[in-house]
């Protein structure tokens, strides 16, 4: 099964593609999380920076092995977070506060989140059927990730 993922991190990436390969293992102090361990299994992730931001960037990830919240705990370690994961530090929601230095919503109104859910997205499954066909099932970003992704990427400053 091939699998493909689109992400919002944080921070400005160097690589604009490779791979993170870092064993993983659950947590004794938080059996619902997991992190990077030598004795933990194997895992593998590509990756490809399709437009960065001032602040974030957008990033599809090819995972080549099937642990539990693999790609979450992959960039967590890298320093680049998914924009909305509290449990593996990239924050509550997102805000263009975060990212626009100096905006302030209008007078009077509070500051309403982007997005409040994790940044990631399954976008694409594809595998061979009984047949040999190739299957592949895409998925398009539902209505609250289009929208957050359009407010922000009116303040990129370049694409990939």
């Amino acid at each position: 099964i091939k699998k493909e993922y689109f992400g919002i991190t944080w921070g400005i990436w160097n690589e604009k593609e490779g791979q993170i390969i870092d064993n993983i293992k659950r947590k004794r102090s938080d059996p619902t999380s997991y992190q990077i361990d030598n004795n933990g299994r194997e895992a593998i992730t590509l990756y490809k920076v399709i437009k960065l931001g001032s602040y974030t960037s957008e990033v599809i990830f090819f995972p080549r092995t099937g642990r539990t919240h693999q790609i979450r705990v992959h960039l967590a370690s890298i320093g680049h977070p998914l924009a909305v994961d509290s449990a593996y530090g990239g924050g509550s929601d997102l805000r263009l506060s975060k990212m626009k230095r100096g905006y302030r919503p209008k007078k009077g109104r509070e500051e309403k989140p982007l997005i409040t859910r994790t940044t990631l997205h399954a976008a694409r499954l594809e595998w061979n059927g009984l047949d040999g066909a190739t299957i592949a099932v895409e998925a398009p970003w539902p209505a609250d990730f289009s929208l957050a992704i359009k407010q922000m990427r009116r303040w990129r400053v370049k694409s990939v």
